[in-house]
């Protein structure tokens, strides 16, 4: 499906991760696409429609209201 992208940036990792909103005839989905360090596989995450970058929308899966207060240092 089309969709418009929204933010683009690296996590801490250095894969890059996408937030993108995929446009259905029912509502407008958004979504953060993210890489496992592991396996190299692709996973979305749907996220609310307001979340604005990608820091936001992953910190927001690990249940952080403020963006700020999510700061990883490493990831497994």
């Amino acid at each position: 499906a089309p969709c418009r992208l929204i933010d683009l940036d690296l996590e801490p990792t250095g894969y890059p991760r996408r937030l993108v909103e995929v446009p259905l005839p029912s509502e407008n989905v958004v979504v953060v696409v993210v890489t496992c360090p592991s396996t190299g596989k692709n996973s979305y995450l749907r996220v609310p429609p307001t979340m604005l970058s990608c820091h936001q929308a992953v910190a927001w899966t690990f249940g952080f209201d403020d963006p700020s207060d999510y700061q990883p240092w490493q990831q497994t």
